[in-house]
């Protein structure tokens, strides 16, 4: 491939992949996290939470869903959690394929 090459890019609507979802909160949420998740038929990866005591952190890996089940994720995710930033998605892009 040339570095002046035409690529085809996606609307971000129909963009499908891994994701990497991160919440920060005054208390341990993960039960939560997983349920809201899991609530919008997005299978679960890996789960990480850790917390000091004062805050803390839930980050989930998911299998590939598309992004419009990841939007509703984070739309619950604002309503329903004491969250102390915004929660966040990252798409894991594939560099193998």
């Amino acid at each position: 491939m040339s570095l002046t090459q035409r690529v085809a890019v996606l609307p971000f609507d129909e963009l499908r992949g891994r994701f990497y979802i991160r919440i920060f909160s005054e208390q341990p949420l993960q039960e939560k996290v997983e349920k809201i998740i899991q609530g919008e038929e997005i299978q679960i990866s890996s789960t990480k939470a850790a917390s000091d005591g004062s805050a803390s952190f839930t980050a989930v890996l998911t299998e590939p869903t598309d992004w419009k089940r990841i939007e509703k994720v984070l739309a619950q995710l604002k309503m329903c959690l004491k969250c102390t930033s915004e929660p966040v998605a990252y798409v894991i892009e594939d560099f193998s394929k």
